[in-house]
């Protein structure tokens, strides 16, 4: 439901010819980094690692070169396209359109079928983020645990008992409940504040 726009309307047939313009422009499909390299979109096409190294070798050949040769090339450039009055005038062309299409039915339909399928698809993505983060952190409190007990500072019993924040070893809660059923003085627990595993 989108028109074209950002002066493709005008650069687009010029760089590969009015009928297939017309056929990117009216069927909306993806080009290949191939075919955009066949029609003259692109002028490399480089794998992915290569592709930062690539630009700045582009950079630096344009620095050597003289400036103002590169601007006044520019500079014809445009003025064989109409001048910059022409791409503007296109510019605001586009703009007129794309007003006037989006007032239509059909446009806003369209659009907000794009916006709730976008939607879905953030929750959906939002949802398998979030499961990630309960498998991460589940995964770091199990190594956590798993590294307390490798260094000795974990309570020796299996069972433990969770009181006021601190963890107490089973094995310490009944030492202490026997010596108090004895009616010998109950010695101190010396406990150690742990945070939640």
């Amino acid at each position: 439901g989108i028109t074209p726009e950002l002066g493709s309307s005008l650069f687009l047939p010029k760089t590969v010819g009015l009928s297939w313009s017309k056929k990117m422009f009216l069927l909306g499909q993806w080009t290949s980094a191939d075919e955009a390299m066949r029609l003259g979109l692109v002028n490399y096409v480089v794998p992915p690692e290569t592709l930062i190294n690539k630009s700045l070798d582009i950079a630096r050949r344009l620095i050597n070169r003289s400036q103002t040769s590169i601007k006044l090339t520019k500079q014809l450039v445009i003025e064989s396209m109409g001048g910059w009055s022409r791409i503007e005038e296109v510019l605001d062309r586009e703009n007129a359109i794309i007003r006037t299409a989006m007032k239509s039915p059909d446009t806003k339909a369209r659009i907000a079928a794009f916006q709730s399928k976008h939607e879905a698809n953030k929750k959906n993505k939002k949802n398998k983020n979030k499961h990630k983060s309960k498998k991460k952190k589940k995964k770091n409190v199990t190594a956590r645990v798993a590294k307390a007990k490798a260094s000795g500072s974990f309570p020796s019993s299996k069972k433990r008992v969770q009181t006021s924040g601190a963890v107490v070893s089973e094995e310490e809660k009944q030492g202490a409940t026997s010596s108090a059923s004895d009616g010998r003085k109950q010695p101190q627990i010396i406990v150690s504040r742990r945070s939640r595993l």
